[in-house]
């Protein structure tokens, strides 16, 4: 039974290259899941629980740049093509930016910045979340992906960061006044 298997090829163990390769796939589902689930690829590294994923895209993202200059790297045809059938984007796009347009535009169209839970795009509603979370994560002292120019830009469009807190200023605002 063990001679028969063996003569045909059939190796016990795993080599270290298909570990290693197991290990990138297993990545591959990592990623996939979670842009089914954010619907994107855009992956905040400054969360404990998505830093190494971020890691990982840089890593992928790294090899690409070696690979295109014929240096050394370890991006083979198989991951390439992998991660390219996931549509997977070799450059860093400026999320930041393109959401920030997103939100220009609907302010443009409703006169507000007021997004609510249910709209439509999903991974602009994340974007809106994780401003105001950085925001309360800058404002408690904690590493922040808001930078000052980032928050002065979203302020000067009107762009609220505490929601219940405005509507309660704005609610106590109309009480003094009606009083």
């Amino acid at each position: 039974n063990q001679a028969a298997l063996e003569s045909i090829g059939f190796k016990w163990t795993a080599t270290e290259a298909e570990e290693l390769d197991a290990m990138w796939f297993s990545h591959l589902n990592e990623l996939k899941e979670y842009r089914r689930v954010r619907g994107s690829f855009a992956i905040n590294q400054h969360k404990a629980e998505t830093a190494f994923l971020a890691a990982w895209i840089n890593s992928q993202r790294r090899h690409h740049r070696l690979k295109l200059r014929n240096e050394p790297n370890l991006l083979t045809d198989v991951r390439e093509k992998a991660l390219e059938g996931i549509g997977f984007n070799w450059e860093r796009v400026n999320t930041w930016e393109m959401q920030f347009q997103k939100l220009l535009n609907f302010h443009k169209k409703h006169g507000h910045c007021s997004i609510s839970k249910s709209y439509e795009d999903k991974d602009f509603q994340n974007w809106i979340t994780r401003q105001r979370q950085n925001y309360h994560d800058k404002v408690a002292g904690k590493q922040s992906g808001l930078s000052d120019s980032k928050q002065k830009k979203l302020e000067e469009l009107g762009f609220v960061f505490q929601p219940l807190k405005h509507i309660w200023d704005n609610k106590l605002n109309d009480l003094q006044e009606f009083k």
